[in-house]
């Protein structure tokens, strides 16, 4: 008898602890969820090179800066430019990046904004790599939120992450929010 009156309790007991697992374990975060829905990649690797190739593939974006003349130290199209990024680059940005560019450059970049170079050799022809930054609200918010991805030509993962070369050589502009554009600080 007393072992049928257990049964039920213990039933009752493992139903409430699944219950319990079941709820606590789909906490997301907000990132995640729009992640996961197909919005914005996660900040990983292979998830942002998804998104930027196949997702909303960066060939359909436009060239960053939106306007000519937004920054004065940087002409559209292919610019010369220097160490990591190979003789010269091609930037590209999201419709985030852009529509933030073109509304108030001297403020910080929205959550989702992606910056994406194509680093060329001294041919101007020759793609050595891809570089992106992509802005994840609460990645690392002691270094602007940035998520840094460098990848060689066919999408192989060079770097990724909170990559410490590209986080000391853009630390100078942190009053740009991390960016090399030659705007006004914010801060």
């Amino acid at each position: 008898m007393e072992g049928k009156r257990s049964s039920p309790f213990a039933l009752c007991m493992v139903l409430v602890v699944s219950i319990f697992i079941g709820c606590t374990s789909h906490q997301w975060t907000t990132s995640q969820k729009e992640a996961t829905d197909g919005k914005l990649p996660l900040a990983e690797a292979s998830s942002l090179w998804k998104h930027i190739t196949a997702v909303d593939p960066y060939r359909n974006w436009d060239l960053y800066p939106p306007k000519k003349g937004l920054y004065p130290s940087m002409r559209r199209g292919l610019t010369p430019a220097k160490n990591p990024h190979g003789a010269y680059l091609k930037l590209y940005g999201n419709k985030t990046a852009l529509q933030a560019a073109g509304e108030a450059e001297h403020e910080p970049m929205p959550h989702g904004a992606i910056l994406l170079m194509e680093d060329y050799g001294k041919d101007k022809k020759t793609l050595k790599s891809i570089t992106v930054m992509y802005k994840v609200k609460g990645y690392n918010p002691a270094e602007g939120d940035w998520f840094w991805g460098s990848y060689g030509p066919a999408g192989q993962v060079m770097d990724s992450g909170k990559v410490e070369s590209c986080i000391e050589c853009h630390r100078t502009q942190y009053k740009h929010d991390w960016r090399f554009t030659g705007a006004m600080p914010h801060h």
